[in-house]
């Protein structure tokens, strides 16, 4: 059970969105609040309170950041600034790790930038350590999805091996990823890649378009493909590739491949010797879990 909110406190700066997430607390009488969020901090609102303040913002759960993703692969090099799930993390982006091969790494890291060129270390925010913590992540495949720590005593940073649990799925269910590049020859070239969560499946379609800036050429291709990966395995690709119509194109050499390495899936890109070409891949991602 979580105990009602004090009297509502108004947040500084003027009117504020806040958007219920539709988990509601309740004790032997029923329901006594719900969980909201403001964009930036997680909010209890006191169904109590509401009734008497109803357009008054109630106090914050926990003044934590949002972390940018929830991580559920192992990463292994935590430093630098790093893209996953299609998400180029920057300076000051916190993210939540639940998959590392030791438990005692999960939790909340800090990204930090680069200096004179070297990577820097992720580091731990500065933030408590509270049993039941939620946390709502902001982008990735758990865009509006909330966590919640399910460690039950004291946590040690770095000692204990910290656990979570979805406790609500976001609209990430679909997401858009896109990439761009160029090509001068014939090498074969991932033009996106994905990451794929333990124990989640994904039906991935894309879309490449191609056109050659130093000829008349061009080409369009659309891509549907089916990855799993489960109980701490590979990421495994179901059955093959299908190409959803003919392709399109001027030069029957150009190419769109899939493959899966490791826990990734890369959609790739052939060119031609001698031919500049402007790549577009625009994908459509599923996924259960």
């Amino acid at each position: 059970m979580m105990e009602n909110a004090k009297r509502p406190t108004e947040l500084q700066g003027g009117p504020v969105l806040i958007q219920e997430l539709g988990l509601d607390f309740q004790d032997g009488s029923g329901p006594v609040g719900r969980l909201a969020h403001d964009g930036k901090t997680l909010l209890f609102k006191s169904l109590a309170v509401d009734e008497a303040y109803p357009d008054e913002v109630q106090a914050p759960v926990a003044v934590v950041p949002l972390p940018r993703i929830a991580y559920g692969s192992n990463v292994a090099s935590r430093s630098g600034l790093q893209t996953l799930q299609n998400v180029a993390l920057i300076d000051g982006d916190i993210v939540l790790l639940f998959g590392q091969t030791s438990g005692a790494q999960n939790g909340l890291w800090q990204l930090h930038a680069n200096v004179d060129g070297t990577a820097q270390a992720w580091t731990r925010p500065k933030l408590p350590y509270v049993s039941g913590q939620l946390f709502a992540i902001q982008g990735g495949v758990f865009a509006g999805s909330l966590f919640r720590r399910t460690n039950v005593g004291e946590i040690t940073e770095d000692t204990t091996a910290q656990t979570f649990e979805v406790v609500l799925t976001g609209s990430a269910g679909t997401t858009t990823p896109s990439g761009r590049l160029t090509t001068t020859d014939a090498t074969v070239t991932t033009i996106l890649t994905l990451d794929i969560e333990d124990n989640a499946a994904y039906r991935v379609t894309v879309e490449v378009l191609a056109r050659q800036t130093n000829a008349a050429n061009r080409a369009a291709y659309v891509r549907e493909f089916l990855v799993y990966r489960e109980a701490a395995g590979a990421a495994t690709q179901e059955g093959s590739t299908l190409a959803r119509v003919t392709d399109i194109e001027s030069n029957a050499a150009w190419d769109v491949t899939v493959d899966v390495t490791g826990n990734t899936a890369r959609v790739r890109v052939t060119g031609a010797v001698g031919a500049t070409i402007n790549w577009q891949a625009d994908a459509v991602v599923r996924k259960v879990s």
